[in-house]
């Protein structure tokens, strides 16, 4: 049977794409494309870097749950991401549905080089407005490591910390322990500390079977869509 000509769409709501579908296509598609800078800071290419981070969040949640954890972009702002699950259900016709439980993620960066501070970083998202959402700080220039266990301890003698669990996302470099390029250590901080390391070739992390799954006007509806009949497009940006 001939493969259908693949269904372009650009990155939106309603499309749940597993963490190895969107992977595959921020490297083939926007690290092949743009100048690293672009990608980087441009402001076109934002909401791609906040899913970026919101895939790689979700493939830390699969790694320690064993459920697969999707990502996508939610109707309106904040959060900046959504990540979730699909539960099977019987609805009242008899024939088999999808639920979908899915978490808010505010996500921020904290770039060294610009002089930021990951404290302080937190505090200007520690509001009312970022409720109940999981805060995902992404450490970008990071030469040294924050000590994350003293953060812990300063965010649980706070008064009120607004996010329902904090959690920061730091790339690692060590190339002489094998660790593949674009692989993570991710530090729950709040509310309880914790850490874990996510290798970028970790198959059942970044799983891509289903690749997506749609939520529809009807409600939740699973859609198994091979790489060959949707391609996820990158904006134009003109490069200097």
């Amino acid at each position: 049977m001939a493969d259908t000509e693949p269904e372009e769409i650009q990155l939106q709501s309603d499309y749940f794409f597993s963490p190895g579908f969107y992977m595959d296509y921020w490297q083939s598609s926007i690290m092949s494309n743009f100048k690293p800078e672009t990608v980087a800071f441009n402001g076109k290419l934002k909401q791609h870097r906040e899913v970026w981070v919101g895939a790689n969040l979700a493939a830390m949640k699969t790694l320690l749950s064993g459920e697969q954890f999707f990502v996508a972009l939610p109707d309106s702002d904040p959060p900046d991401v959504l990540i979730g699950t699909f539960s099977k259900v019987k609805v009242p016709s008899g024939k088999t549905g999808h639920n979908l439980n899915w978490y808010p993620v505010e996500i921020t960066r904290c770039d060294f080089a610009s002089n930021e501070t990951l404290n302080n970083q937190i505090a200007n998202k520690n509001k009312a407005a970022y409720k109940d959402t999981v805060l995902t700080v992404y450490l970008q220039g990071a030469e040294k490591v924050p000590d994350f266990e003293a953060l812990h301890k300063e965010l649980v003698a706070m008064k009120e910390v607004w996010p329902h669990e904090i959690i920061v996302m730091v790339e690692l470099q060590e190339i002489k322990n094998k660790i593949p390029k674009g692989s993570f250590r991710f530090a729950q901080v709040y509310p309880n500390f914790d850490n874990a390391t996510l290798m970028r070739d970790d198959k059942k992390a970044y799983f891509t079977d289903p690749n997506m799954m749609q939520v529809t006007g009807r409600g939740v509806q699973s859609v198994r869509v091979r790489v060959k009949t949707v391609r996820l497009m990158p904006p134009e940006i003109k490069e200097k």
